[in-house]
């Protein structure tokens, strides 16, 4: 009996080649970019509208996750918090612009007060203080 690999053609034997020669050649001389999205942090404050439409509010983090996904951003996380926010929401977009655009759009229903963090990793904050 065989073993199989569960990759490339069906019956392809362990070990066997996957690729041809030729294309293994192309996969190697592609050029490998790997950006990493800025990330941004979003404060808010519930106004009384918002507190009134607590119950939706599943739907309405769902709605801004839609949100910022069409804008070619990702939603990290969002958090209820205990002090002075409301909310946190972590999310990523490809520049500042984008970012502006998405709590524009988030802020459309009026439901809080935010602050946006322009925050940056460990690796991009050392990247900057080299350059001081």
């Amino acid at each position: 009996m065989r073993n199989f690999r569960g990759y490339g053609r069906l019956g392809e034997e362990v070990g066997a080649p996957w690729f041809t020669r030729q294309q293994k050649q192309r996969v190697r001389a592609a050029p490998v970019i790997i950006r990493h999205m800025p990330h941004y942090v979003t404060l808010m404050r519930w106004t009384s509208q918002g507190v009134a439409g607590l119950p939706a509010w599943r739907e309405r983090v769902e709605d801004g996750e839609r949100t910022i996904a069409e804008a070619g951003g990702s939603l990290v996380g969002v958090y209820v918090t205990l002090g002075r926010y409301d909310v946190v929401e972590i999310f990523e977009a490809p520049d500042d612009e984008t970012a502006a655009e998405i709590i524009m759009k988030l802020q459309r229903h009026g439901a809080e007060h935010t602050e946006t963090l322009r925050a940056f990793t460990r690796d991009e904050a050392e990247e900057i203080i080299r350059k001081v």
